[in-house]
């Protein structure tokens, strides 16, 4: 026979099960990344900051020994409606260069959003010497020659 106890246990199981996915869903999310993980010295490269299903109040970037942001942040931001349901991202791309070589940890950057800060997940970046090249067409006429 099935007692009291067990069919608690089970309702509590129920629902867990159906309101787990809703809670994941309504999460905001704040996330790093970059156009390269290997770029060159003085080279410069996109590093791009993400908040989904939120705004922030405040972003704080982490300071980095030899990164230098080049542009103010390019800002893109996406809403969509579907069925009612709302979400969307705002997207800051910033315009960074390494002045020197080695292996950087670009810390979390931390962000306020609805009162609370969040912080990024952290990005590990190797720069390597630049590579020069050479655009010499060896003796050859680079240009067309009318007849």
């Amino acid at each position: 026979m099935i007692g009291i106890r067990e069919v608690r246990h089970f309702c509590r199981c129920i629902i867990i099960i159906v309101f787990l996915p809703w809670t994941t869903l309504c999460q905001v999310k704040f996330t790093a990344e970059t156009s390269q993980v290997q770029v060159e010295a003085n080279t410069p490269f996109l590093l791009i900051y993400k908040i989904i299903d939120g705004q922030s109040d405040e972003l704080e970037l982490p300071q980095v020994k030899d990164l230098t942001i080049q542009k103010r942040p390019n800002v893109e931001t996406s809403v969509t409606i579907i069925n009612g349901k709302k979400s969307g991202y705002v997207k800051y791309t910033y315009q960074v260069v390494f002045s020197k070589e080695g292996k950087f940890i670009l810390p979390p950057a931390r962000a306020k959003i609805d009162g609370k800060w969040l912080q990024s997940n952290s990005l590990t970046i190797e720069v390597g010497k630049p590579v020069v090249r050479n655009y010499d067409s060896k003796g050859r006429d680079v240009f067309l020659k009318q007849f």
